[in-house]
């Protein structure tokens, strides 16, 4: 199940079970599996004329029983989106259910028609907030439990904490979790953190994450290390940039650093290194960003031979 659109991280993949709940032979199975349904002696409708019906297996009598289910949870809300659907399939399924050899890294969750009124965990957004309304969502990737965030105000005094999750919070594969909540204007730093330092995205999983305010989106990501911290500005607040040295000494000279961000600032990183006598030394360094945003950094160095590297994680400049 590792091939498309099984790893399409939008799509529902359907494994196949058995009418005494263990998985069909033939199905599919692992990390990329979201759920399983009975796909095993399925009595369906048949090709060769209107009244014939066959009785046949496969997942493509799997999948019919969950774009069902799914069928039933749009039409209970018209407002729900497809990763609203998929996280609700999963939810309330029937987890344990699976008896036997279900494959390594397979989901042991099990179709459930339940109550198409089933309402999301988190919490929906906020009908009404006096400030702004903040959205963090996280499309989670294969092992859920390492992801973890944080969203801080800046202040004068010392971050003040508004919204986090802890790691090990996510448990559920593969699956958009959100978050809301409501903050002021002011200078903002979030920061997304997995355990295991690789990322949200791509080595086990396509996951992702998005944060918006007042439904425009600020920051987006997932390709990262052990975290990425990237800042947010809400409303007038501006960031403060290195301010530029009044004077160097008359043995050093200054070195202005300009920089413009694309959409995705939180690729961007650069590096300002020494050589000297056969080493290389880290002089200066810049990182976390906000999107679209003119960055000028000014510094005194020494005499000496150094090296600007500037990078992409991604690789498009």
């Amino acid at each position: 199940a590792g091939y498309s659109p099984a790893r399409a991280a939008g799509a529902v993949t359907v494994g196949s079970t058995t009418s005494s709940d263990t998985r069909s032979s033939f199905s599919n199975y692992g990390t990329t599996v979201d759920i399983f349904a009975p796909g095993s002696g399925i009595k369906s409708a048949w090709y060769e004329n209107d009244n014939q019906v066959n009785t046949i297996s496969g997942t493509s009598m799997a999948s019919p029983h969950v774009c069902g289910v799914a069928a039933l949870l749009m039409a209970a809300d018209e407002s729900r989106t497809s990763g609203d659907v998929k996280s609700l399939l999963t939810s309330t399924a029937i987890e344990g259910a699976l008896e036997g050899n279900i494959g390594s890294g397979s989901p042991n969750l099990l179709l459930y028609v339940g109550d198409p009124d089933a309402t999301l965990a988190p919490t929906p957004s906020p009908t009404a907030c006096s400030e702004r309304i903040v959205r963090v969502e996280i499309q989670t990737d294969r092992y859920p439990q390492e992801t973890g965030f944080k969203l801080e105000k800046m202040k004068s005094g010392g971050a003040e904490m508004v919204m986090s999750v802890e790691e090990t919070t996510y448990t559920t594969p593969s699956t958009m979790e959100v978050e809301t909540g409501c903050i002021d204007d002011g200078e903002y730093e979030f920061t997304i953190t997995d355990s295991w330092g690789d990322g949200l995205c791509c080595g086990y999983g396509e996951g992702f994450y998005n944060v918006y305010v007042d439904g425009v989106i600020e920051v987006e990501g997932g390709d990262f290390g052990s975290s990425e911290t990237v800042e947010v500005l809400v409303g007038d607040a501006t960031s403060t940039p290195t301010s530029a040295p009044t004077s160097c000494d008359t043995d050093k000279h200054r070195l202005q650093v300009e920089l413009t961000t694309d959409r995705y600032p939180a690729e961007t990183s650069w590096v300002l290194e020494l050589n000297e006598g056969g080493s290389v030394t880290e002089v200066q360094s810049g990182s976390g960003y906000a999107q679209s945003t003119d960055y000028t950094e000014n510094f005194c160095i020494d005499d000496g031979d150094y090296t600007f590297t500037i990078n992409d994680s991604y690789g498009d400049g």
